[in-house]
């Protein structure tokens, strides 16, 4: 944008770029510092463009140059080319710059140039005016912005000057959803007012309560004094089988002897005789698996009650089986 449209602001306009393209660039830096050579590069190069007309390729390079190797020379120029670019309020203020440059350098015929730009533009200028709401207020942390740039506290309901064109203010603060919008800032002496609303809080995720792992289920194992109980019970069950077994035996020995002095020859035709032997050998059989059980029943008894432990001293298990077939008894299997 270009405020000035008289034949005789564009003649001024001439002049002054002339002057500030001519202008050397009165840095302090050494010939030899290569920042400052590299700002010389830059600037030498923007005023060739700026000479050409090409100010928006001029203008990167000059503030470039600026930042490299600050120059009271530089900071004309560049304020000079973002005049022509139509940034009004960026150029305005560093037209206000080059005064306080100028006034410290003694250049008066600097300071005259940059006061001229500088009242040139003032009626231009476009102005922004960001407050915020209560609501907002109250928010901890809040951070508002204007094209990245921070608007403190202390800025909120003022009127500052803005380049024209498009603008973002934007508001965050941690727990809330951020806000923003685009303002576009006409020319001249445009008025934009934005007001930042209270921000919406993010809802907090309910973590789903943890689910506890089933118990495991204790193993149940015998106590010192349920065990000794068991070997006591199994004890008396051999005891008992070690009776029943006797008199078994007692009473296959009395038949035996019956059947041999009723028949002593190896066939016997007297049926009771034959019948009584019978009776003697199952005698027999039922006196052997008695006695086997009861014989194993002891034994296991005594193993459980010998390998007694309280509980926790050690783990210990056993199972019993009976022995049937050519030998009889009991087998007792464990671990302690």
């Amino acid at each position: 944008m270009k405020p000035r449209s008289s034949a005789t602001t564009k003649t001024v306009s001439v002049l002054i770029a002339c002057f500030t393209i001519a202008a050397p660039r009165s840095s302090a830096a050494a010939p030899n510092d290569k920042a400052g050579a590299q700002a010389e590069a830059l600037f030498v190069e923007a005023k060739k463009r700026m000479a050409a007309g090409d100010y928006a390729s001029a203008c990167p390079k000059l503030a470039e140059s600026q930042r490299l190797d600050p120059g009271s020379g530089t900071l004309a120029a560049l304020a000079t080319c973002d005049e022509h670019e139509g940034r009004t309020a960026t150029a305005w203020s560093e037209f206000k710059d080059l005064i306080a440059a100028a006034q410290a350098a003694s250049r008066p015929d600097r300071e005259e140039f940059a006061k001229r730009h500088v009242a040139q533009l003032e009626p231009l200028l476009s102005h922004m005016t960001i407050t915020v709401s209560a609501g907002a207020r109250g928010i901890p942390s809040l951070v508002v912005q204007r094209d990245g740039i921070p608007v403190g506290a202390p800025s909120w309901g003022l009127s500052f000057p803005v380049d024209p064109g498009d603008h973002v203010v934007e508001a965050s603060a941690p727990g809330y959803k951020a806000w923003s919008v685009h303002v576009a800032v006409g020319t001249p002496a445009a008025v934009q007012a934005v007001d930042v609303p209270a921000l919406e809080v993010v809802p907090v995720a309910v973590a789903a309560p943890a689910v506890a792992p089933a118990p495991v289920a204790a193993v149940a194992r015998p106590t010192g004094g349920s065990q000794r109980t068991i070997a006591f019970v199994v004890g008396g069950v051999g005891v008992a089988a070690l009776g029943a077994g006797s008199y078994f035996g007692v009473q296959a020995i009395s038949n035996t002897q019956q059947v041999k002095s009723s028949c002593p020859a190896v066939q016997c035709s007297n049926a009771s005789t034959v019948a009584l032997d019978g009776t003697a050998k199952t005698d027999a059989v039922v006196a052997d698996i008695l006695m086997g059980t009861g014989v194993g029943a002891l034994i296991a008894g005594a193993i459980l009650y010998l390998t007694d432990h309280p509980q926790g001293a050690g783990t210990s298990g056993f199972r019993l089986s009976p022995l049937l077939g050519s030998t009889t008894g009991v087998a007792a299997k464990g671990s302690f």
